[in-house]
């Protein structure tokens, strides 16, 4: 009979996805900095896509736009990096540590829900969108925070 611990682990990804997933993050958050802090936006990186739901100065429905996929591109590499870096084993996984990443969940969405609801208190107009956008990541990023810090203490 397997433990508590076994059964949870299956989920996890190997541990080399977490020197992948370190490698995306920084490649996102080197992209991102050129994107929206430079404002660059490589003219190769305008292509035709499927959308779904577009609206810019008409709103359109199934059909194929142009589009400058640069945005796109960080957030995937973001996000991708941020979850192969949290579900990534540990080189020994055990109880400790399984301790440790339940706990790190439920601190980070305790903690992300508050920094939510208070933006809905105090943050308006596209402020909020950008809110919205850094909470696709914040959940990610909070849980690894908590998580390596209490694993920090652990092994301390």
């Amino acid at each position: 009979m397997s433990t508590g611990t076994e059964k949870l682990s299956r989920y996890l990804l190997p541990y080399s996805f977490r020197l992948t997933g370190f490698f995306l993050f920084i490649a996102g958050v080197v992209f991102s900095v050129m994107r929206f802090m430079l404002g660059i936006k490589p003219g190769f990186l305008d292509v035709k896509v499927f959308a779904i739901y577009c609206r810019y100065f008409d709103t359109k429905y199934f059909s194929v736009i142009g589009n400058n996929i640069s945005e796109e591109i960080c957030g995937i590499l973001l996000l991708a990096g941020l979850f192969f870096i949290t579900f990534a084993r540990e080189k020994k996984e055990n109880d400790g540590i399984m301790h440790i990443r339940l706990r790190s969940l439920f601190l980070a969405i305790y903690a992300n829900s508050i920094l939510l609801l208070l933006s809905f208190f105090f943050v308006y107009g596209f402020g909020f969108l950008a809110i919205m956008v850094i909470n696709l990541f914040s959940m990610f990023i909070l849980f690894n925070l908590i998580y390596y810090w209490l694993k920090f203490r652990m092994i301390r």
